[in-house]
């Protein structure tokens, strides 16, 4: 039963060698590999043109073979529409039939609190039953703060009937002036739109107390009117239970006005007529005329249709598949213990994918700094020469060259320069012995990259 264990080891190898160079997973990493890669493409038809502002159009005269107009860049439309959108005003309703019915609330509840107080004397003596049924009535009709009152300090006022008066007029003050249902902070701005029935004035926002000053105002009169005491202190949870703002907050219209504004915000900047010429060869790239590139390309997707997408989409598809296809070709022909160890081809596939994602993401950061080359394709050279040799990280280097251009848009100024770069870090790490020989290649590198951009 020896010979067991190695049989079972010999199967297991054999086993582990079927998966690593299976088939499946090879074309699952090639696909993969392919489809993310396709997927972070420039959306439009940069693939075709190059005209970043400030560069020149190398390319024929363009003649505008349609009417078309000139979109504004989007970022400078979003921002547009976000100041239509701060630019309204809140719009308020006025309940000019709120003080009445609050003064008359007013007087009903200062007329119950006599009731209370005059039979809060007698609670010491029987109440017949008509003066029992009169002050429960009249508790049943006070809120529950106030029904738990002591009212037996109503009985110290020399004069009930000018209390109640003083009250009114109290109240009548700040609530004529306009009471808003939301405060200054919510509110945020200085200026707001009072609708009444059609008409709409745009006043400031300090003509009017907000809830917080309103109930503040209120508080600091009475205790002017009546000093701090027992008095005030229930005069103004009185005034607090009937105290209701009168200027309302309209969300809907607000939100009618906002959405009003927004689409008011003209979309274009100006018109392309038909054989009006866009740009002539050598021509410098302005921001006024990428626009009308833009727009011209944008115009052009949407006249040729949902076909034109498609053929688009297949021709990414292709021009990826093309570019790794050839890398493919070079392992399966000159490393083919590479080609055959899915391992190893996940490593390469992921730092493709790498790079490819760091391209992406550089079109879609707006710095005023060449943020294209934090696309350190360097880094994915050396790791390649010192996982496999230099050869593959040099074909490498150009694929993933290739493949950054073409995620820019033909950015052919960004191909060049990694490519350099990349390819003097493959050769100057391929028999590194010593950490000191990671500096000396950064060295190249830098020179490399120096280079290049000089010469661009």
């Amino acid at each position: 039963m020896s010979f067991l264990p190695k049989n079972i080891l010999k199967s297991d190898a054999i086993g582990h060698d079927k998966i690593k160079d299976n088939i499946f997973i090879k074309a699952a990493i090639g696909l993969t590999l392919l489809i993310l890669v396709s997927l972070m493409y420039p959306s439009k038809e940069s693939l075709q043109y190059d005209y970043k502002v400030g560069s020149v159009w190398t390319d024929k005269d363009l003649i505008a073979p349609f009417d078309f107009p000139i979109f504004k860049d989007e970022a400078q439309y979003t921002t547009e529409k976000s100041a239509a959108a701060s630019a309204v005003y809140k719009v308020f309703h006025s309940n000019e039939k709120l003080i009445s019915s609050q003064i008359e609330s007013l007087k009903s509840q200062t007329s119950y609190l006599k009731i209370i107080s005059k039979f809060q004397k007698k609670q010491k003596q029987n109440l017949n039953l008509e003066d029992s049924v009169l002050f429960a009535n009249a508790l049943k009709q006070l809120p529950k703060s106030l029904a738990n009152q002591d009212f037996e300090i109503l009985n110290t006022i020399p004069n009930p009937e000018e209390w109640r008066l003083a009250l009114n007029q109290i109240y009548q003050e700040t609530a004529s002036r306009g009471v808003l249902d939301l405060t200054y902070e919510q509110i945020g701005k200085d200026q707001i739109a009072i609708r009444k029935g059609t008409s709409e004035t745009i006043v400031s926002v300090y003509n009017f107390y907000d809830i917080d000053s309103a109930a503040k105002t209120l508080e600091n009169s009475i205790n002017k009117h009546f000093g701090e005491n027992g008095i005030s202190n229930l005069s103004i949870i009185i005034l607090m239970q009937i105290f209701r703002p009168n200027l309302i907050f309209s969300k809907i219209e607000t939100e009618k006005l906002v959405a009003t504004a927004i689409e008011n915000v003209p979309r274009t900047v100006g018109f392309v007529k038909e054989n009006e010429r866009v740009i002539s060869k050598h021509d410098r790239i302005t921001p006024e005329v990428k626009l009308k590139l833009d727009s011209y390309y944008t115009a052009n997707e949407t006249l040729r249709g949902s076909q034109t997408t498609v053929l688009k989409d297949i021709g990414i598809f292709l021009h990826s598949a093309l570019i790794l296809a050839l890398y493919s070709i070079y392992l399966f022909l000159f490393r083919k213990k590479i080609f055959h160890n899915n391992l190893q081809l996940s490593i390469i596939a992921t730092l493709i994918l790498l790079q490819a994602f760091l391209a992406y993401l550089s079109l879609r950061i707006n710095l005023d700094v060449p943020v294209q080359y934090l696309i350190f394709v360097p880094a994915s050279a050396m790791l390649l020469t010192i996982i496999f040799d230099s050869r593959v990280a040099f074909y490498g280097t150009v694929v993933i060259a290739f493949l950054l251009a073409a995620i820019r848009g033909n950015d052919y100024d960004i191909a060049f320069a990694s490519l350099i770069a990349g390819a003097l870090a493959a050769y100057t790490v391929r028999d590194i012995k010593h950490r000191t020989q990671i500096f000396r290649s950064l060295i190249f590198i830098i020179i490399g990259y120096a280079l290049s951009i000089v010469a661009l």
